[in-house]
């Protein structure tokens, strides 16, 4: 006979009713102990006694739970209830067994007390402890995307449980290039091939307890620009819009300028599109960069060129045709059309001599100095605007051709038509000009001095008519003088250059007598187109 059923006897049991005390092994069963095992606890008793342990045995939310209770020394049948606090949701107390059963709704630790009563009357309480946890489950619900040949780390996380756990696959495969670390849950590596790999996740805890999830892995390509590195051109003063293309990677995408400038005028969004209405023109090189939703970027050179559209009719306005020597015409400018960015440019004046002696002349130029005017034409303007409110050329004294041409700039374009557009104003080949006359009294008589111009540069002869002072006799009044010699020798000079066709001649008299008999002189000047104005001089 064993110990267990010994203290069981009836005839020992009897006996021991009428003791003070009831010895019972508190620990009832009918297995033998392990091979050298410590002996079960004795516990010692008095009366009626609740002999299950706190705490009570984990329960598990939503999973059967199942825990008698037990008792001793009483008279049978007990009954069983809860006299304090509550039992945890979904649990009951069975109050003719003491079965504690059902299926837990809430996880955390509820405290208890349970009272057991005997037939006779007899009554014990005892506080319970009953944890009840969430159930082993892996919590990890989704992975992100991979991308080929880029370093991939996610962890899958284990809820609940008792560690360690070991992580295994129960099903699919992960992409090429990807492992499952057994000990830490890890999924890392570099994917090789685009693809989505679906698998099922295991992990297992300490007790053997398994649990799995259905998830997938998304391989994409490598993110990448698929713009350029051409960009389609633009059009300065046009709106325009261009959105770049990413391609691979993990949407969506977040574009910015990573170096260089955008042309004046555009603008690129997040979203990756280019957009505004040029005011600048030329070729633009700039770089963009994207970045996907994972933070991974790649940047890439792109250019932009922005051409100029035609221009309306170009015309230089006020200019005569023809212009006398040494005057200021005015000089403009127009647009046939409003246009819808600013220009600026210059006039540009040159000038082809048409004289016997060929020579440039210096003083043909602007009236705000040289050869050049700058200009400006406002966006949406018509007419150019100047440095000085009337701009005018000074034609100097030389025959020849002046030549406006005009040069347009939009931004950085040069927009100049061609040919160029611009206008010529003539200054034709005529007689000499007289402008003064001085008489100048020397010791053996007097000098003529000739102040003038002769557009073609050329003097052939000078007439001197001489008119006698009252009470005079002159033998000659008249002097036919050749100028050919000289005048030639003048302009064919670089000293001439700086005058144009500008001349001063001074010619000598010799007057014999005590007195000037003359009272005035009278000049006039002749070459191959004509004869000059007389000018009159007296002393």
């Amino acid at each position: 006979m064993d110990s267990v059923s010994w203290f069981r006897g009836d005839t020992m049991l009897g006996w021991f009713s009428t003791c003070a005390a009831v010895l019972a092994i508190a620990a009832a069963s009918s297995a033998p102990s392990a091979a050298g095992a410590a002996p079960p606890p004795i516990l010692i008793t008095s009366g009626l006694t609740i002999i299950s342990t706190s705490p009570l045995p984990l329960a598990t939310v939503n999973k059967l739970y199942s825990q008698a209770l037990a008792a001793i020394s009483g008279v049978e049948p007990y009954t069983w209830s809860v006299s304090a606090k509550a039992l945890p949701p979904g649990i009951a107390l069975d109050a003719s067994s003491g079965l504690l059963s059902g299926r837990p709704t809430t996880a955390g630790t509820f405290h208890f007390v349970v009272r057991v009563t005997d037939s006779g009357g007899a009554s014990d309480s005892k506080s319970f402890e009953l944890t009840v946890v969430v159930p082993l489950a892996i919590g990890t619900t989704s992975l992100p995307a991979a991308t080929v040949g880029e370093a991939y780390s996610q962890t899958l996380v284990a809820i609940s449980g008792t560690s360690p756990y070991a992580w295994s696959l129960s099903g699919g495969s992960l992409p090429p290039g990807l492992a499952l670390n057994a000990q830490t849950g890890a999924i890392s590596g570099a994917p090789t091939a685009q693809g989505t790999y679906p698998f099922i996740a295991q992990v297992a805890d300490a007790t053997g307890t398994t649990a799995t999830r259905s998830l997938s892995i998304a391989v994409g390509a490598a993110l990448s620009i698929a713009s350029g590195p051409a960009l389609p051109a633009a059009t300065l003063g046009i709106p325009y819009s261009q959105p770049l293309i990413a391609a691979g990677g993990t949407p969506p995408y977040s574009w910015s300028i990573a170096s260089g400038a955008l042309p004046a005028g555009v603008t690129l969004n997040s979203a990756g599109t280019l957009a505004g209405t040029p005011q600048a023109g030329g070729t633009f090189h700039f770089t963009v960069q994207v970045a996907d939703s994972a933070q991974v970027s790649v940047t890439a050179g792109l250019s932009l060129d922005i051409a100029a559209q035609a221009l309306p009719l170009v015309a230089v306005t006020n200019l005569p045709d023809t212009a006398p020597p040494l005057d200021q015409p005015s000089v403009g400018l127009a647009l046939a059309a409003a246009y819808p960015v600013p220009l600026s440019g210059q006039l540009v004046l040159s000038f082809t001599p048409d004289a016997v002696v060929p020579a440039d002349d210096p003083a043909i130029q602007f009236s705000t100095g040289g050869r050049t005017a700058d200009f400006t034409i406002p966006a949406n303007a018509v007419t150019a605007t100047f440095s000085v409110s009337n701009l005018q050329i000074q034609t100097g004294s030389v025959a020849g051709t002046i030549t406006i041409t005009v040069k347009l700039q939009a931004g950085s374009i040069d927009v100049t038509p061609s040919p160029a557009p611009g206008s010529t104003v003539k200054i034709d080949r005529s007689a000499p000009v007289i402008r003064s006359l001085k008489l100048v009294t020397t010791t053996t008589g007097f000098e003529i001095w000739i102040t003038g111009y002769a557009p073609s540069r050329e003097i052939t002869a000078a007439t001197v008519q001489c008119t006698p002072a009252a009470g005079s006799n002159l033998l000659t009044t008249t002097f036919n003088l050749p100028m050919s010699g000289a005048s030639q020798q003048w302009y064919q000079t670089s000293a001439s250059t700086p005058y144009g066709s500008q001349f001063t001649i001074v010619q000598p008299f010799t007057v014999q007598g005590s007195s000037n008999p003359l009272r005035s002189v009278s000049v006039t000047l002749a070459n191959t187109i004509g004869t000059s104005n007389a000018v009159l001089a007296s002393f």
